[in-house]
């Protein structure tokens, strides 16, 4: 890509640091699953990341690259973050060890298909493009996520109860 759009590597350096500072998009996101559930942020994610990851394969600019990877990547560790807090919600105290290195064999899947398809990048001028289409793999899991993925009973349970800063927050307003 760097040679595709003339980027030098301080150019490179800039646009890594970009995509790493993006990290911020997480926050607010993973707040939107307290707020409107686990299921439909997780789902969200699950499509919105790989497409947006994808779009840097038919990037016109250096700067649209980026811009596409400083959405996509926080978007996939959304829903990363939202994987780990479902599973310690749902697994019991004694497994929840278990469940967490489960996690990180399926991450380990993951970083090995995004290495796997490097090879991709040296076939032509332009091959790097294809690297970005391998994320398109994850809708499969997006639409596993929508057959199978129930919300989570934490959530569920405490979305029935009342928050109580919530409601004095609500009255302090209403002069109560």
């Amino acid at each position: 890509a760097a040679d595709e759009f003339n980027v030098s590597q301080s150019g490179q350096g800039i646009g890594a640091s970009v995509v790493r500072f993006g990290i911020v998009i997480c926050l607010p996101l993973v707040a939107l699953a307290d707020r409107y559930g686990r299921r439909p942020v997780m789902i969200a994610m699950a499509w919105a990341a790989p497409l947006v990851s994808a779009l840097g394969a038919i990037a016109p600019s250096y700067v649209f690259l980026v811009g596409t990877q400083a959405i996509g990547r926080p978007l996939g560790l959304t829903l990363d973050i939202l994987i780990a807090v479902v599973a310690v919600e749902e697994m019991p105290r004694d497994t929840r060890a278990y469940a967490t290195g489960l996690l990180a064999v399926v991450s380990g899947i993951g970083g090995g298909i995004a290495v796997g398809s490097l090879p991709l990048a040296d076939l032509g001028p332009t091959s790097w493009r294809l690297i970005y289409i391998i994320a398109l793999v994850w809708l499969f899991v997006a639409i596993a996520l929508m057959k199978w993925l129930p919300e989570s009973d934490r959530f569920i349970k405490n979305s029935l109860q009342p928050s109580a800063p919530r409601l004095r927050l609500k009255n302090a307003f209403r002069g109560n």
